[in-house]
C-alpha cells in the first residue's frame, strides 16, 4: 500500500508561506493568523471573515485574505468552498501566484488533476526572481507529484529534474524520481534514489521512515524480500507509528515464507485503519491470502468474508474466498461464491469468462459434467481467447464422454491459445495429446525457476498429478508427499481424480495417514 500523498502534505505547508506580499493588516487578521498558527481552522476562518468584511476595497488585501480563508477551508476539509475562496482571491489578483498554487493542491486533493494542471502550470508562467529557488523546487516537485499520479512519466521526470536544478538538496523531489523509477521498473535505479533522498530526511522522521519504506519497497521490486524486510524495520524502528511500513513489511514476509510474522503485521496494521473500512478489507483480504497460504482455510475464509463485510467491492476477497473453498473440497459453497461474483461484473466479459471457467472447475468436481459443459463454452463466448475452459470442457469429453475427436481439438486449443506456455491448462494439455514428456519438462522447468514456495506447492502437486496419469507410482507419490508435506490440502487431493491411479499404493496410503513412507 502506498500513500503518495505524503509528499502533498509535506509540502503543503512550505508552499503556503511561498511569498508574501506587502498588506494591511487589522486586529481580526492578527487573530485569525494567530488560531491558523496554533491549528485552531474554524476559529481562524471566523476572524478572517471579520478580517474581509473590514477590509474595504484594496484589491491585493482582500485577495490575500480570502486566500488566507481558503487555507482554514482546506484544513476543515471543505474542499469546494475552499476553491470559491482562491478563485474570489485569483479575480481579484489575477498576478497572485500563491492562489494558483493552493488552490491546485485542493483540486489534487479532490482528483480533478486537468484543474490542478493547469493552476500549477498559470503559477509556473507567473513566476518571476521574487520566489526563491527553494520555493521555485517545491512548486515544480508539486507538479511531477500530478504528472506521476496521472502517469504521464516522461512529464513527471522533466519537472522534478528541475525541481532538483533549483535546490538539488530537495528530499522530496529525488523521492519523487525514486518513485518514477519505480513505475517504470528500474528497482536498481530507485534503491539509489532513495538512499539518496535519507540524507535530507536526518531531521525528519517521518521523511526518513518513508525513505527506508520506499527503498523497502524497491527491493521487494527486485525480489530480494530479506534486504527489504531490514529497511521496513528500520522505517518502523524511526517511526512506529509508520502503518503503510507495517503492511508493506507483511508482504514481503509473505513472499519470504514467513507466514506468521506476515499474519502479525497485518493485524498490527489494521490498527491504524479504524474506521476506514476500505482499507481494513483489503488488510483482511491480504491476511487471509497469507492464511491459504499456511492451508489455514477455514481462518482465511473468515477473513475474506469480514473483508467482504466492509468493502462489498472488494473482489479479490470474493475470490480468494471462493478459492480457499474449493481447496477445502467445499465445492457448492464456492459455487455459490462465484454466483455471488458474477452478479457485481455485469458487462465485465473478461471477468465473467474467469468465473465461469471456476464454476466449471467445481462443478467437475461435483460430476455435474453437463454443468462444466455449459460453463466452459459461456467462459469461451465471453472470451475466445482464454486457453483455461478449452482445457477443462476437453477433459469432460475425453473422459467423461470419450468423445476423443471433439477433445483433441479443444486441447489443441488449449495448447496454442497459452502465450505463457506455462498454466495447468497447456501442461495437461499436452499430457492428454501425448506429449508427456514435454508437460513434465515445464513444470521440471518452473521449479527450477522459481523462489515462490507457493508456486512450488503447486508444481509439486500437479507433478504428482502428471506421473499418476502417466502409470509412475513411484514419481507420483515422491512429488504428492513434497506437496503435503509443505501445506498442499489433503482433502483436495483425497478427491482429485487424477491420483486415482496411486491410491491403492503403500506409498499413497502412508502420505495421507501420516505413516512413514517406506
Amino acid at each position: 500500500m502506498r500513500k503518495l500523498l505524503f509528499f502533498l502534505s509535506l509540502f503543503f505547508t512550505i508552499a503556503f508561506s511561498s511569498r508574501v506580499l506587502a498588506q494591511k493588516t487589522d486586529v481580526n487578521q492578527i487573530t485569525a493568523d494567530g488560531y491558523f498558527d496554533g491549528k485552531n481552522y474554524q476559529q481562524a476562518y471566523e476572524n478572517y471573515t471579520k478580517a474581509i468584511k473590514s477590509a474595504g476595497h484594496d484589491k491585493i488585501n482582500l485577495s490575500i485574505l480570502y486566500s488566507k480563508r481558503g487555507q482554514s477551508l482546506y484544513h476543515l476539509e471543505k474542499f469546494d468552498d475552499a476553491i470559491k475562496d482562491y478563485t474570489t482571491a485569483i479575480d481579484l489578483n489575477p498576478y497572485f501566484v500563491d492562489a494558483y498554487w493552493r488552490r491546485a493542491i485542493v483540486y489534487q486533493h479532490i482528483g480533478n488533476y486537468t484543474a490542478t494542471l493547469n493552476d500549477y502550470n498559470t503559477a509556473i508562467s507567473l513566476v518571476d526572481s521574487t520566489m526563491s529557488n527553494v520555493n521555485k523546487s517545491i512548486l515544480y516537485l508539486n507538479l511531477a507529484h500530478v504528472d506521476l499520479q496521472l502517469q504521464d512519466y516522461p512529464a513527471a521526470f522533466k519537472a522534478d529534474s528541475i525541481s532538483i536544478s533549483f535546490n538539488e538538496q530537495n528530499a522530496g523531489a529525488i523521492m519523487i524520481r525514486g518513485d518514477i523509477n519505480m513505475a517504470l521498473k528500474k528497482y536498481d535505479i530507485a534503491v539509489q534514489d532513495f538512499s539518496t533522498a535519507m540524507y535530507g530526511f536526518k531531521n525528519d522522521i517521518n521523511g526518513l521512515s518513508f525513505a527506508y519504506e520506499q527503498r523497502a519497497d524497491a527491493k521487494s521490486g527486485l525480489k530480494h524480500y530479506k534486504d527489504a524486510i531490514n529497511d521496513y524495520t528500520m522505517a518502523i524502528n524511526i517511526n512506529p507509528d509508520n502503518a503503510s511500513a507495517y503492511w508493506n513489511r507483511a508482504g514481503a514476509y509473505h513472499y519470504n515464507s514467513d507466514y506468521e510474522l506476515a499474519s502479525a503485521d497485518y493485524t498490527k496494521a489494521m490498527l491504524y485503519h479504524k474506521g476506514d473500512n476500505v482499507n481494513l478489507s483489503k488488510l483482511y483480504g491480504d491476511r487471509a491470502e497469507n492464511e491459504a497460504q499456511e492451508t489455514l482455510l477455514t481462518k482465511a475464509i473468515q477473513d475474506d468474508s469480514l473483508a467482504i463485510a466492509l468493502d462489498p467491492t472488494n473482489m479479490s476477497a470474493y475470490f480468494s474466498k471462493a478459492f480457499a473453498y474449493t481447496q477445502n473440497s467445499d465445492y457448492q459453497l464456492s459455487i455459490d461464491v462465484y454466483n455471488n461474483i458474477m452478479k457485481l461484473t455485469n458487462g465485465k466479459d473478461k471477468v465473467q469468462s474467469i468465473i465461469y471457467y471456476e464454476l466449471a472447475n467445481n462443478e467437475y468436481f461435483l460430476n455435474h459434467f453437463d454443468n462444466v459443459i455449459t460453463d466452459c463454452t459461456k467462459s469461451i463466448a465471453l472470451n475466445p481467447g482464454y486457453s483455461e475452459p478449452y482445457y477443462y470442457r476437453g477433459k469432460v469429453y475425453l473422459k467423461k464422454m470419450n468423445n476423443k475427436e471433439l477433445a483433441d481439438k479443444d486441447f489443441n486449443q488449449a495448447v496454442a491459445l497459452d502465450t505463457t506456455k506455462q498454466t495447468v491448462g497447456y501442461i495437461f494439455s499436452l499430457l492428454y495429446l501425448g506429449r508427456a514428456d514435454e508437460a513434465v519438462n515445464v513444470l521440471q522447468s518452473n521449479l527450477l525457476g522459481t523462489t515462490d514456495n507457493s508456486i512450488a506447492l503447486s508444481d509439486y502437486y500437479n507433478l504428482a498429478c502428471l506421473y499418476s496419469l502417466m502409470n509412475k507410482p513411484d514419481e507420483a507419490n515422491i512429488y504428492l508427499k513434497k506437496a503435503i508435506d509443505s501445506g498442499y490440502e489433503k482433502k483436495y487431493a483425497m478427491k482429485d481424480e487424477d491420483l486415482d491411479n496411486i491410491r491403492n499404493t503403500d506409498d499413497y496410503k502412508a502420505i495421507m495417514t501420516d505413516k512413514p513412507v517406506q
